[in-house]
């Protein structure tokens, strides 16, 4: 017969068992060859599945998705290129879930982000690692990159300059391809992209590229693109100058600061004093959203001289508008699976957006589905979009 005592010690034992860690740990990770691509791995935590469903809990997520394993962050900085080419260092969150049974690798694109306190790779609970939670925590390899800019990375962010972003991207899930075929023993090369806002017209524009040049051998599953905008020009512009809030002026600065730089244009040239010689200092990520509330205008006509305005307001063709043609995300034909999700109370990034795209690729034959999702505003469509993404995702 066997003694209580005899029987703790043998659940004991299988308990340990089961819980034995089947990711990688920093010295396997930091041991792959990643072909001079990364330049440093930080270890940032590991998570239980109980972590997980406090995290989900905390944005009402937790009884809406699936969690199913622990899983460990790292701060992963590595090689791409900025809109000069030139090569930088840049960063990105990585997940990697305590499971035998990885899904593929999963890409979240941000949205957008001044502050480089906020960066994703400094992971919070209602961002990094509530998203790992999501993510990493069901199974798949969660990758997510800070783009040129944020994390550790110093350089202008090139805020909708498409080239840039989409270099951070993929040169990013090249190293998640590597991780992947560790886990995976090269048995599964499924790739999923996700993203909000800015991160949306990212993760759209990602594929567009995957579907010309892709340098990876991973095979796209899906693209799910949360209240994104891919017209810059002839939909965004219009509604952001006339739309008169704090984040249509910081949206309007990003851009100006970036584009001023591609273009070579004075910002002196365009914008008013004082904020012409104070936007690369406001906007270099050492402002958190506070100061830029208290010294930025809430009318984008303040931002601008008046001729200059007038010329976006009436649509003239300028280096601006040129520069925001060049960086449109939506005029092409889409071959993998692509849906757009949106909030149809959004003012921030309004529906015509997602509904624009939809009809312009669906009209050349593209494999894109529409999918409106109720009367949320822009922050609220994020929270309540995702748990149907991770569930068209667990089925692709």
């Amino acid at each position: 017969m066997i003694t209580k005592k005899i029987a703790f010690l043998l659940f004991t034992f299988l308990l340990l068992i089961s819980c034995e860690k089947d990711y990688l740990n920093i010295d396997q990770i930091s041991n792959l060859n990643y072909n001079g691509n990364v330049t440093k791995i930080e270890f940032l935590g590991e998570y239980t599945k109980a972590d997980a469903i406090q995290f989900l809990g905390l944005v009402n997520l937790q009884h809406k998705v699936e969690t199913t394993c622990d899983f460990s962050l790292y701060r992963f900085q590595y090689k791409t290129h900025n809109f000069e080419n030139t090569e930088i260092i840049v960063s990105g969150l990585m997940g990697i879930p305590n499971s035998k049974n990885i899904k593929g690798l999963l890409s979240w694109q941000h949205g957008t982000n001044s502050f480089r306190g906020g960066s994703i790779s400094t992971p919070s609970p209602d961002e990094g690692i509530g998203l790992a939670s999501l993510f990493a925590g069901n199974e798949y390899l969660f990758i997510a990159p800070d783009y040129i800019g944020l994390g550790t990375s110093y350089e202008t962010q090139p805020y909708y300059h498409t080239k840039s972003t989409v270099n951070s991207v993929i040169d990013f899930l090249k190293i998640g391809e590597i991780v992947l075929n560790k886990l995976t023993n090269n048995q599964n090369n499924k790739l999923f992209l996700t993203g909000f806002s800015q991160g949306g017209g990212a993760s759209v524009a990602t594929q567009r590229e995957l579907e010309t040049t892709n340098p990876t051998n991973l095979q796209l599953a899906g693209t799910a693109s949360i209240s994104g905008a891919f017209n810059l020009r002839g939909i965004s512009l219009q509604h952001t100058i006339n739309h008169h809030t704090l984040n249509s002026v910081i949206f309007m600065c990003l851009l100006s600061n970036i584009y001023a730089q591609v273009d070579n244009q004075p910002l002196a040239s365009f914008i008013k004093e004082p904020y012409a010689s104070e936007i690369p200092n406001w906007f270099d990520g050492s402002k958190n959203i506070h100061f830029l509330e208290s010294n930025l205008p809430t009318k984008v006509s303040d931002l601008f001289k008046n001729d200059f305005y007038n010329d976006l307001d009436n649509n003239v063709t300028n280096w601006f508008t040129l520069a925001l043609d060049k960086n449109e995300m939506y005029q092409w034909k889409p071959v993998n699976k692509l849906r757009f999700y949106y909030g149809t109370k959004d003012e921030t990034v309004i529906p015509q957006e997602a509904i624009q795209a939809y009809n312009y690729m669906n009209n050349l034959g593209g494999n894109v589905e529409l999918k409106p999702f109720g009367p949320f505003n822009h922050d609220q469509s994020a929270i309540e979009i995702l748990p149907e993404i991770q569930k068209w995702f667990n089925g692709l």
